[in-house]
């Protein structure tokens, strides 16, 4: 009986050991699976961050864009303002000199100052506009690149899962 119970020890450990060694090796696999997990998480919710900021980065660059567009349309009404007030008024110096009437020229001379405070004041709303729809080309730029560069951020993430799932089916 000593015998039979000394031929068991040994077999008893190694069904002991071998049961250890499957026991750490399905931990090991679960912790390799709660990390795979939680990558896959944080990379979604990375992910998704971006896809939020992208949209908001769309939606100002929409924005910017109509502004600018509203800006370049109302510079170029202001200078073809400009050039008409610029245009009407040579037209009325040329017919001023070549006037003999005092009383003719004197109303015509009223009629000219009027129209070179219009062209200044003309004049100065098209630099401020300029410097406007300066501003917001420097905006829309801006705006591209921040689009561009969520875009990109997007596109590593892509990558990042792409090889995540690569290796989680090499594993396999």
């Amino acid at each position: 009986m000593r015998f039979l119970i000394l031929l068991m020890v040994p077999a008893c450990l190694a069904a002991q050991d071998s049961n250890q060694r499957v026991t750490e090796a399905l931990i090991s696999e679960m912790q390799q699976l709660r990390l795979a997990i939680e990558r896959s998480t944080l990379l979604g919710a990375r992910t998704q961050l971006a896809i939020s900021q992208l949209q908001l980065s769309e939606n100002a660059l929409s924005r910017v864009a109509q502004l600018h567009n509203d800006a370049k349309m109302a510079l170029g009404d202001t200078t073809l303002k400009r050039n008409q007030f610029a245009e009407h008024l040579r037209g009325l110096e040329q017919q001023r000199s070549s006037t003999t009437n005092l009383q003719e020229a004197a109303q015509m001379e009223e009629v000219i100052k009027g129209l070179k405070l219009q062209l200044n004041e003309t004049t100065a709303a098209e630099q401020q506009q300029m410097t406007r729809e300066s501003e917001l080309a420097g905006q829309l730029q801006k705006a591209q690149n921040d689009i561009a560069d969520s875009r990109a951020r997007i596109a590593e993430m892509e990558r990042m899962l792409d090889a995540a799932i690569q290796q989680l089916l090499k594993g396999k």
